[in-house]
């Protein structure tokens, strides 16, 4: 887990900022390739297997949008190009995997530590002072309730309410 701190040190990046210029050249990174398969080699069980796959394959995937990319981060989609949509769709966001998490829109700061898992700025103190037992669980989020204070809350149900 990463926690935020208050420290000043500047960290030098090598690699250099992103611009959305640089996404438009970026995605040719990616290999583009058609999946194809040939289903009459699979079992009357296996084809009628297949919907339900896809079906949990889209669940996974907005799952995994809801964990890349808070609410609080505001893309005006309409303002990037085509080629910038790509490459935010390919990166779940507006912040390069392959560089470090570095953000190629203008306007977009870091990514968030901890996106939606934690809250951005929760310390190591705060999350060291949790009692519950189920603050490091794969299961679980930790917000904060409506006081301010740290909790959890089962992930399937933090799906719900985001």
């Amino acid at each position: 887990m990463h926690f935020s701190t208050n420290s000043s040190e500047q960290k030098v990046d090598p690699i250099g900022a992103l611009t959305s210029s640089t996404a438009e050249a970026r995605q040719e990174i990616y290999a583009k390739v058609s999946l194809t398969t040939d289903i009459s080699l699979l079992s009357d069980n296996e084809r009628k297997v297949l919907p339900y796959l896809i079906r949990v394959a889209k669940l996974m995937d907005e799952i995994f949008w809801k964990e890349s990319i808070p609410e609080s981060v505001i893309v005006d989609m309409g303002s990037l190009t085509i080629g910038q949509k790509l490459f935010y769709d390919l990166n779940y966001g507006p912040w390069d995997r392959l560089v470090n998490f570095k953000p190629f829109v203008v306007g977009i700061g870091e990514k968030p530590i901890g996106t939606n898992f934690y809250p951005a700025d929760m310390t190591k103190a705060e999350f060291e002072a949790m009692k519950a037992t189920d603050k490091s669980s794969l299961y679980t989020v930790i917000i904060r309730d409506d006081k301010g204070q740290l909790t959890t809350i089962p992930y399937h149900k933090f799906l719900i309410i985001n």
